[in-house]
């Protein structure tokens, strides 16, 4: 029997889980981060922790499995909560495994960065421990990541005592060991069976597709199910790409981000099927009284996730076995396709709305940005979004639509600063056969700026479009429609600060140099380099949705 160390016995556990990818900033002792290294591993060492964490969970969404992210302690530990609330909002499955202080000196608050890491991190934290012993170390290991990744997934923390890290474990028990199969749970058929009554009664059903939904194995059953339904699709922002939206029964982002002609379809229905969603407020947003009125089926693998504000019926397990279910029966609905027929009407005043706001003007525009991105990037492109005021404007269908092929990954209703422009680090690691496609505001992409040279020096290629309006939009914008003088944005015009040189940096002014920046831009990316385009818009150049919200959560006030 061999000998080995708590910081082994933790990268074994990696190893058999399947970890091939760690993002984060190790302790000082470098132990785990030598550990993993010499196993295989790959350690994106990263200048921020909080980047590092926004890595990891761009990550795990991206391949839909495990994220891992190793970071010190106290202020280090700290410096990563921004993340792990993010994590936690995201329903991402992300182990934190982080150092502290020593067990002979902890809680008496005088040896060097001990902070109560655990207290802090627990409440968003799926589960939280402090490691007490070597020994403990297998099973403490099994749990967290069985937890992060079962059920509705979230991050779960692991805090190791720097002088624990080095003990001992006096046997392997992961040398031979299985990782866990989860197992698809169903709503009983009673209920099952009253969901299908409630659907049979139905002439005017519509289908809202969460962010719960692209953790599935099998999305073919997203669309079976709506063409069985026979019903028009909206999604989440975190929904995006759990189905085409070149789908003919695709109708646009839900709530905030519904375009205004498809709001007929939300007030003529009757019942909504939610899957896989919180209905937070932005996925309400303006549907609040047509959601009262009417029946609702939430679906959700786990019971934090359904959203008892409205009167609904809700069935608890795994969405692709419940809609499987429902599909085992017929629904006879004669008056069906006059539903669909109004949907596909409505959608025609959609793209006519977009060409004629497109590419009609010398002022380059972020609708004209997203127009030319459509037709010129490939169909493997994943997406990844801040929240912005200007790169909101790629929230709103058709101005951007995802190819089949294409997905997205956004922030969730925290929508951290940064996220986005961190996150792209993450998805490119771990969808390195796809373009990688980051759209993100100047302030967003300033505060992610340490982390450029990690970039650069790990060659991840990602193309940055970089809305550039002088500073933080959405404050600006609020702040001069209330008659005040600007103190957000640059009034002249500015480039981005600490542009590297090894970085290919386009800048584009106009609408007219969109078609050539792009191409050169998609040239670049295939010789293994990451771009910046960075494009000059006007803080006033607002999505007509958003054009009357203020405030810290959007109520329309005037």
């Amino acid at each position: 029997m061999t000998s080995n160390t708590v910081w082994y016995a933790i990268t074994q556990a990696l190893k058999c889980n399947g970890v091939t990818q760690v993002f984060g900033l190790p302790s000082d002792d470098l132990a785990l981060m030598i550990e993993i290294k010499k196993n295989n591993i790959n350690f994106l060492i990263t200048k921020d922790q909080r980047n590092a964490m926004f890595m990891a969970t761009g990550y795990s969404l991206a391949m839909n499995q495990l994220g891992v992210c190793v970071v010190g302690k106290g202020p280090a530990m700290m410096n990563c909560m921004t993340g792990v609330l993010e994590a936690d909002a995201q329903c991402a499955p992300v182990l934190i495994i982080a150092t502290s202080t020593k067990t002979e000196k902890y809680g008496f608050n005088r040896s060097f960065q001990e902070a109560n890491q655990y207290e802090v991190v627990s409440p968003l934290a799926k589960w939280a421990h402090r490691v007490e012993s070597a020994d403990s170390i297998h099973w403490v290991m099994k749990k967290a990541i069985f937890l992060a990744t079962s059920g509705s997934p979230g991050p779960v923390y692991i805090e190791i005592p720097e002088d624990i890290g080095f003990q001992k474990v006096q046997k392997n028990e992961f040398s031979s060991y299985i990782p866990t199969i989860h197992s698809k749970l169903s709503a009983d058929v009673e209920n099952i069976n009253k969901a299908r009554r409630m659907i049979k009664e139905s002439t005017k059903p519509i289908i809202i597709y969460g962010g719960g939904t692209k953790r599935g194995r099998d999305r073919h059953i997203l669309k079976a199910f709506a063409e069985w339904l026979r019903a028009p699709i909206f999604v989440t922002a975190s929904g995006r790409g759990a189905i085409s939206e070149e789908d003919p029964l695709f109708c646009g982002l839900a709530g905030l981000y519904c375009p205004a002609h498809m709001m007929e379809l939300i007030t003529q229905s009757d019942l909504f099927i939610s899957v896989g969603s919180r209905l937070e407020e932005t996925a309400t947003f303006g549907w609040e009284a047509s959601l009262k009125a009417n029946k609702i089926i939430q679906i959700n693998i786990s019971e934090q996730g359904f959203n008892l504000l409205y009167d609904s019926f809700n069935l608890q397990g795994d969405a692709e076995e419940i809609l499987s279910k429902l599909m085992e029966t017929s629904i006879p609905r004669e008056d069906s396709y006059q539903w669909i027929e109004f949907a596909e009407n409505l959608k025609i005043h959609l793209f006519r709305e977009k060409d004629a706001v497109t590419y009609h003007y010398n002022q380059l525009r972020v609708a004209d940005i997203l127009n030319v991105l459509n037709s010129y990037l490939p169909k493997e492109v994943v997406f990844v979004h801040e929240n912005g005021l200007q790169d909101m404007w790629s929230y709103f269908y058709p101005y951007h639509a995802l190819k089949a092929g294409q997905d997205a990954i956004t922030p969730s209703e925290q929508t951290p600063l940064g996220f986005g422009a961190a996150a792209a680090v993450g998805v490119a690691q771990a969808q390195k056969d796809k373009m990688v496609v980051a759209i993100v505001g100047d302030g967003a992409f300033n505060l992610f700026q340490s982390d450029l040279s990690t970039v650069v020096q790990n060659k991840i290629p990602i193309i940055y479009v970089v809305l550039n309006n002088g500073g933080y939009g959405w404050l600006a914008y609020q702040n001069k429609n209330n008659g005040a003088s600007s103190v957000f944005i640059h009034e002249e015009e500015s480039a981005l600060i600490g542009v590297h040189s090894n970085l290919h940096h386009l800048q584009v002014k106009s609408c007219h140099e969109l078609v050539d920046s792009i191409k050169e831009a998609m040239a670049a990316y295939r010789v293994g380099k990451s771009v910046i385009l960075e494009c000059f818009v006007q803080v006033n150049d607002v999505a007509s949705a958003l054009k009357d919200i203020y405030g810290d959560f959007p109520i329309k006030e005037r």
